[in-house]
């Protein structure tokens, strides 16, 4: 049984930053906010959450913005309260937002002027309490008066920088201890939406074990890490917000990916520590040499998300060592029932389905049909244990998701992998997309694997199974689709046994392949789309 010690996570950074006062927090479009203004801030407005909104331990608040200051500073003003924060996709639909706020009873809603505006009418009449952040509200002057001309014109009331106006004087209270810190908003181990509740113990148990060799300098002085990632996914939660304001590391906001400015972010701030998923390495490989050579200070790359295609790995780092960089994309492993990262590959790992060695205080297991763990080698489904287990869904039964090996708490992923002999885990298939054709197992992480390959016009590919059909969704802007489809199918027979072999009517080309809520590959909509041409086949 874990113990919940009495702290926040605002305790957690307010310990570190409380010796660098001086010394650069955050960077936002040219603005450097202090150490010593930021927790300023969060402490104003823990101060105005429960005064002027009556937040108080254990409340909710829902909020969906993008990577601006005002995200970071209300998050540990709500948790300051202990309050429990709810953060969800900044484009969620406004009905999904009514759904969320009505499921959590959340007492206060933030969100940003451009969303509010256009939801005025639905939002008004929510029973919540209302702040609207403007992604300008923390911009240098100049840019700020530039801009302040096309911003939607709403209420003082309501707005950032209107209440904050009030309540100037700093406020320094207590924290309220309350132990879930954040709901984050998963797919669940099963494919199935959930909302995860994460303590803030178990927020705090990633951010040690991150410090236990993971990144190879902890020099605060030196560190400075690009948040790209938003704060409604777990890897921008865990790990590119808190781990890195905990570990001193100066944090630089990108609200919106752009590979032009990420590049010349890197190189102005000299920035050594990047967090993102696949498909943005994807896109910067399309950089310039003269523009790539601005990713030279990078020292760490954690990937994660999606599973990182081999040849994806080789190019970037080919061309990271061209411009002198010493990282290279490291993967890593998890999911947000464990605060994302469980596992993290070590620089120099060539093995393709290796995602490396469990972190610190974290251990895995693998087991067969029957719950029963397996030995090295064995390949069974994934199970996580440890002190970053979430506490369970909100509003949904957990019980399943939960399973005791060896008298220990495990969370059972519904991921297929095994663990070799130096106990590196090595990933194969989520188990919900293995499948059986004639009784042979196939994987469809093979057959995309092939795919790829078969043509450089291939941008992209997901195979699903769908009512004993393998059916292959191909991302390309190739315009002779039925030449794509043949050079796919010939060099499937080349290098796949002949059940895992696609049929031309079950391979569907997309320009650009759709993106769910939490900005990953919408492989549902694909097969709905997919089985409504087809009748349902």
């Amino acid at each position: 049984m874990i113990k919940h010690e009495s702290f926040q996570l605002f305790d957690e950074i307010n310990n570190t930053l409380h010796n660098r006062y001086s010394e650069v927090a955050m960077y936002y479009f040219g603005r450097k906010i202090m150490s010593k203004e930021l927790i300023n801030d969060i402490n104003i407005w823990a101060h105005i959450l429960k005064s002027k909104f009556h937040i108080k331990d254990g409340d909710v608040v829902t909020m969906n913005l993008p990577n601006i200051p005002n995200a970071i500073i209300l998050f540990y003003a709500i948790n300051k309260c202990g309050a429990i924060a709810d953060i969800i996709h900044p484009l969620d639909p406004i009905n999904t937002i009514k759904k969320t706020i009505s499921n959590t009873c959340s007492k206060l809603f933030i969100t940003l002027d451009n969303y509010f505006k256009s939801n005025i009418n639905i939002i008004e009449k929510l029973n919540v309490s209302i702040i609207v952040c403007r992604v300008s509200d923390y911009l240098p002057y100049l840019k700020r008066k530039y801009i302040s001309w096309r911003e939607q014109d709403i209420e003082d009331c309501y707005l950032y920088n209107g209440i904050l106006r009030n309540w100037r004087n700093v406020i320094v209270e207590d924290s309220k201890f309350n132990n879930i810190a954040v709901y984050l908003h998963s797919t669940g181990t099963t494919g199935e939406s959930k909302s995860v509740a994460l303590s803030n113990n178990a927020i705090s148990a990633l951010k040690n074990a991150l410090s236990k060799g993971v990144i190879e300098n902890m020099n605060p002085n030196k560190n400075k890490s690009i948040m790209v990632l938003p704060l409604f996914h777990g890897f921008g939660f865990g790990v590119c917000m808190h781990a890195m304001l905990s570990f001193g590391f100066e944090i630089v906001l990108m609200p919106k990916f752009d590979i032009h400015k990420f590049a010349k972010l890197v190189a102005n701030r000299k920035v050594t520590i990047c967090t993102g998923v696949p498909a943005m390495f994807s896109k910067l490989l399309k950089l310039s040499e003269k523009d790539f050579a601005k990713l030279k200070y990078l020292e760490n790359i954690f990937v994660g998300g999606e599973k990182l295609d081999e040849g994806l790995k080789l190019e970037f780092n080919k061309r990271l060592r061209q411009v002198g960089a010493t990282a290279e994309l490291v993967e890593g492993y998890g999911l947000t029932e464990a605060v994302t990262v469980c596992c993290v590959n070590k620089k120099g790992e060539s093995d393709i389905t290796a995602v490396g060695q469990p972190l610190y205080g974290i251990k895995v297991k693998i087991i067969d049909d029957n719950c029963k763990a397996l030995n090295e080698g064995k390949i069974g489904e994934i199970c996580i244990g440890g002190p970053t287990l979430m506490e369970g869904y909100i509003n949904d039964d957990s019980q399943n998701t939960f399973l005791t090996i060896g008298g220990e708490k495990f969370i059972k992923t519904g991921d297929i992998g095994y663990l070799d002999e130096s106990g590196t885990l090595h990933f194969i298939e989520r188990r919900k997309r293995v499948f059986k054709i004639n009784g042979v197992t196939v994987f469809p992480s093979e057959i995309e694997k092939t795919i790829r390959l078969a043509s450089e016009k291939i941008e992209n590919c997901v195979v699903s199974f769908i009512e004993n059909n393998i059916v292959t969704f191909i991302q390309s802007k190739e315009i002779n689709i039925t030449n794509l489809k043949k050079i796919i199918i010939n060099f499937c027979q080349l290098n796949l046994i002949k059940y895992a072999v696609p049929l031309e009517r079950n391979i569907c080309i997309y320009e650009v392949f759709p993106k769910n809520a939490v900005g990953k590959t919408d492989i549902k909509t694909m097969k709905e789309s997919y089985c409504k041409e087809r009748g349902g086949l």
